[in-house]
């Protein structure tokens, strides 16, 4: 089973397959495989014919492949702290206080991400990693309200194929209720 990326460079490098071949016992593609170790700055080296760790430091061996979110997906709050240079007198009315005061509250709902805790995650990537690899069934499945959005917002903040996802949360379902 591939869980970290010393077992994903193992199997390329030691037992030779393809980034193509192993991407099929991924639940994603070969695109995403070469972003993720791309990011981890993992190269080909086509001397020797083998994939290397030319990054800084100690090689993420140990990292879950899926074990993170893509940094530009990580939003972080500016700070609320000002410097002496961006802190201008000004004097505002009550309602200009307001309307900025409902501005913030407003921007501050919408900036908050529903953040899953690390733990939940690395179950959830092993449960997604334990899927068997077989041929799937496509079907056509109406959705209410919002359900396919949060699936759709997790599935790229996570790395995690929205099939695997909604095969999961269909599996959940049908072992409660079955």
């Amino acid at each position: 089973m591939i869980n970290t990326y010393g077992d994903l460079i193992e199997l390329l490098n030691t037992h030779g397959e393809s980034i193509k071949t192993v991407a099929k016992k991924l639940p994603f593609g070969e695109k995403k495989l070469r972003v993720l170790l791309k990011d981890a700055e993992y190269s080909y080296s086509r001397a020797t014919s083998k994939w290397r760790y030319t990054g800084e430091g100690q090689a993420p061996d140990d990292e879950l492949l899926l074990g993170k979110p893509r940094e530009e997906e990580t939003e972080t709050l500016p700070s609320a702290q000002l410097t002496e240079e961006q802190v201008v007198s000004v004097a505002f009315t009550p309602e200009q206080e307001m309307a900025i005061n409902k501005v913030v509250k407003e921007y501050l709902a919408n900036a908050i991400i529903n953040v899953t805790p690390p733990s939940q995650l690395n179950l959830l990537h092993e449960r997604v990693m334990a899927l068997p690899r077989e041929e799937g069934k496509r079907s056509t499945l109406l959705t209410y309200g919002n359900v396919l959005d949060r699936i759709e917002k997790l599935a790229q903040r996570t790395w995690i194929d929205k099939a695997a996802l909604v095969t999961i949360a269909l599996s959940d379902f049908v072992d409660k209720y079955e």
